[in-house]
């Protein structure tokens, strides 16, 4: 969840940095659906079935990803571009390699809550 709420931040902060750029204002907006539907189906999940879908918590850590990449687009942080770019990308690599593994309904991801 903290993943969706700092997503939820950076998408808030790139407002300030639309400009005239339509690129970036679709982007920003597309993002918001991506993070918002990712909200959405955990919450669901966890009302519904009373359980937690692990599954959603990597997908929200790896928009979390995305989303570090398109701040620093935006906002040209001073980091060495290089690291920052190997570090999130080797994330992401993880991140596929678990989508390759599991599936959304895959009974080893679910922990009931009651």
């Amino acid at each position: 969840m903290i993943f969706i709420g700092i997503g939820l931040i950076v998408i808030s902060l790139s407002f300030f940095r639309i400009g005239n750029n339509t690129f970036v204002l679709l982007i920003m907006v597309l993002h918001l659906i991506i993070i918002l539907r990712i909200l959405y189906l955990f919450v669901m999940v966890v009302a519904e079935k009373q359980s937690l879908n692990f599954f959603y918590l990597v997908l929200a850590f790896y928009e979390f990803t995305v989303l570090l990449k398109f701040l620093n687009f935006l906002f040209e942080l001073k980091v060495e571009a290089q690291t920052y770019f190997y570090i999130t990308t080797g994330f992401e690599l993880l991140v596929g390699i678990f989508f390759t593994t599991f599936r959304e309904d895959s009974a080893k991801l679910v922990y009931k809550l009651k």
